[in-house]
Parts: C-alpha cells; sequence; structure tokens
C-alpha cells in the first residue's frame, strides 16, 4: 500500500522541494525503519522524530552517513514514564548523544508535552551536548 497509495505523492513533493534547492526533512512517528533506505534513495535527508521503536543503534549504524538523524529519545518510554527521576531523564539523554551524535548528521529534537520533563532535557542537552562537542 505504501508503494502504490503514498510513495508516488510524496515522492512528488520531496522533487519539488529538490527543485526549489531546499532540504526535505520527513516527518515520521513511529515504526519506519523498513522504509528507510527507501526513503534515503527518494531524496530525503532528514528523518524526525527518529522514534526509539526503530532500532536506534541499528539504524544509525546503517544509515547514519545518508540521512540526518532528528530524535532517537525514548520519549514514549522512559522520558514520558510518570514519575521519572531528574536523574534517570538526563542519562537517557546522555546515553542518546553518545548513541547518536558521533559521525555527525544528528539533531536533538526531542518532543516532550510533560514541561517539567522537557526543561530537564533542554538543559541537559545544552549542558552535556556542549561538554559532548568540546571532547
Amino acid at each position: 500500500m505504501w508503494r502504490e497509495f503514498i510513495k508516488p505523492y510524496i515522492q512528488q513533493v520531496v522533487d519539488k522541494t529538490k527543485e526549489l534547492d531546499m532540504i526535505f526533512e520527513m516527518h515520521t512517528c513511529g515504526y519506519v525503519a523498513p522504509l528507510l533506505g527507501e526513503l534515503i534513495e527518494m531524496g530525503i535527508e532528514a528523518i524526525d522524530p527518529l522514534q526509539y521503536c526503530n532500532n536506534v543503534p541499528e539504524l544509525k549504524e546503517k544509515y547514519g552517513n545518508r540521512i540526518l538523524f532528528s530524535g532517537g529519545f525514548d520519549s514514549q518510554g522512559v522520558l514520558e514514564m510518570p514519575g521519572t527521576s531528574e536523574e534517570v531523564i538526563r542519562a537517557e539523554v546522555r546515553k542518546t548523544l553518545d548513541l547518536l551524535a558521533p559521525g555527525g548528521n544528528y539533531s536533538t529534537l526531542c518532543p516532550i508535552i510533560d514541561k517539567r520533563i522537557a526543561g530537564i532535557v533542554a538543559d541537559e542537552i545544552s549542558i552535556y551536548g556542549k561538554n559532548y562537542y568540546i571532547k
């Protein structure tokens, strides 16, 4: 169904975006791993948010030099779990940066609903992320 009903129309948008000399970033919610190779072949240059259900380490290893990953945080588990401690949140951010930032092609988009958690995530991205790239 994807190839017949959806892909041709997304391809038209990708082609027009390229014609206008712009970058095409594909928004995807959920499990997209089986289609990632096709999306890259279509000319899609970034994917967001790369959700944790996609076996993020495997995708980074396989496609990390061909597409920009945005996200990769376990936002549906660890980061949105009621009562998650600040220490656990910060550890999750560091784990994700350690996994996805090496080699580049990564941005830290992290859609979080809870404002307390979003603030901690943003703070840890700023602190750890800054120090990460200084290393």
